[in-house]
């Protein structure tokens, strides 16, 4: 072998055993700073996250959007209540039966019934009327203690749980027939036989996948699954952003003889400890302490579309959602002409996945609330939810000038009778009468 082989070798030697040592460099440089990014990421979209009912629990805990997607909605459909429409039953006995409603039963339960189905798939609103047996179907008569439990979909089953048993799906709610009762899952090991009469099941809007439907045994899917996607690239991006944000800052040590020293394995320890020991005091100090020949520099980094890049995540959730950008993150969404504009799209959304299918709940539960205030049950009655959108004064203003004038002439052609024209006044806010 001639010299000038020998010396290529070496030097390729070299080379290679200097790059091994920038390796253990770096790897006892990261262990020291033992820095660790929270993995707050959701796993991918695992099949019917709807079925887990832990994790869903656990959202709802964790992540704040999950919450406000479930709660806000129906805080908003329930803000101003509902009226009770019947032509068989006068103001009066609507008002008796609506106070029974509020004493007994409450717009919180239906609230509280409204945000399970959306955070579970279904839940069950339970009658109580004082009977401990609850295997029989509620009697509700005027001394009945009116009552009700609201509980999510997996402490409904077909089966009793035991000691020792988990909730599984295997065990959910199935709508057949030849079920006459449930067991209804209190705490622990302790479970309830109770009627099917007494429940009234809420579920939320149903998969059109039939293998998924199987799987919820009847039950709707929690609308974490249409914003799961979503949320995983929402939680991603930003842990990237503030892995970026924290090592925008570079700093650049430059030690006479680095690269001797890291031949032997006794330098690569020094230069680690080295390293370390000025990171250490810097970042405690904010002090430097170097050799003389030994020079520090800082440099930043720029990034540029991080913010265009939250905000359309931020749109996709939205659409997801199918609620505005104002409602979730305090800020307009770009595209409405005005804010009243993306309001009328929300409402609508509420209207049609909430207020609707909440009626045949409410109207059920009102049927004992007039059993319990003594009256005859209707054979027809509607319930009716108030308009959502705020209006000013003048614009209420000019809807009951409308509305006056409407009845006025009603009135004027014989069509009310006095009671009549009163009654409507009344209900139009427009006269207030005791």
């Amino acid at each position: 072998m001639t010299t000038k082989t020998k010396i290529i070798t070496k030097k390729a030697a070299t080379k290679k055993l200097v790059e091994n040592r920038l390796t253990d460099l770096n790897t006892q440089v990261a262990a020291s700073k033992n820095f660790q990014t929270a993995n707050a990421n959701i796993e991918a979209h695992p099949p019917q996250i709807t079925l887990e009912y832990p994790n869903l629990e656990n959202y709802y805990n964790s992540f704040n959007i999950i919450q406000t997607a479930i709660d806000l909605p129906v805080d908003d459909a329930l803000s101003k209540g509902f009226e009770v429409i019947s032509d068989e039953l006068d103001a009066a006995d609507i008002q008796q039966a609506m106070d029974v409603f509020h004493e007994s039963i409450g717009l919180d339960n239906i609230g509280k019934l409204a945000k399970y189905s959306r955070l579970y798939g279904g839940a069950g609103l339970i009658l109580l009327d004082g009977n401990q047996d609850l295997t029989t179907a509620p009697v509700i008569t005027p001394e009945s203690n009116l009552s009700c439990l609201v509980v999510d979909r997996w402490r409904i089953n077909t089966k009793q749980i035991g000691l020792g048993d988990t909730i599984t799906k295997d065990l959910t709610l199935e709508y057949n027939s030849t079920f006459k009762t449930f067991w209804l899952h209190v705490f622990n090991d302790v479970s309830r036989e109770c009627s099917f009469d007494r429940l009234t099941p809420f579920k939320n809007k149903n998969t059109l996948d039939r293998t998924s439907w199987l799987y919820l045994r009847g039950w709707g899917a929690s609308i974490v699954e249409q914003i799961l996607e979503v949320l995983n690239r929402h939680i991603k991006a930003r842990n990237v952003i503030y892995e970026i944000l924290d090592e925008a800052k570079i700093s650049v040590l430059n030690i006479e003889g680095y690269r001797e020293q890291l031949i032997t394995s006794d330098g690569t320890a020094q230069m680690a400890k080295l390293a370390q020991l000025t990171n250490q005091i810097k970042d405690y100090s904010s002090l430097m302490m170097l050799d003389g020949k030994d020079k520090f520099d800082q440099k930043q980094l720029n990034f540029a579309g991080l913010a265009e890049m939250l905000r359309e995540i931020r749109l996709d959730m939205a659409a997801a959602l199918r609620m505005p950008m104002s409602k979730l993150y305090g800020e307009q969404q770009a595209g409405w002409a005005t804010k009243q504009h993306e309001n009328d799209n929300y409402n609508s959304y509420i209207r049609s996945a909430i207020q609707n299918p909440l009626k045949p709940v409410i109207k059920q539960v009102m049927i004992a609330c007039f059993q319990k205030a003594g009256l005859s049950v209707p054979t027809w009655f509607d319930i009716k939810f108030p308009q959502l959108a705020e209006i000013n004064e003048q614009e209420e203003e000019v809807i009951k000038q409308s509305a006056y004038t409407r009845l006025s002439d009603l009135y004027a052609k014989d069509v009310l009778d006095d009671e009549e024209f009163k009654s409507e006044l009344s209900k139009a806010n427009i006269l207030q009468l005791d």
